[in-house]
């Protein structure tokens, strides 16, 4: 978790879908 959270929004939801 929270390697996209400053980077993309599409990387945002895509990480924290497979982090779900």
């Amino acid at each position: 978790c929270g390697f996209g959270l400053l980077m993309y929004e599409f990387e945002v939801h895509f990480y924290s879908s497979i982090c779900s």
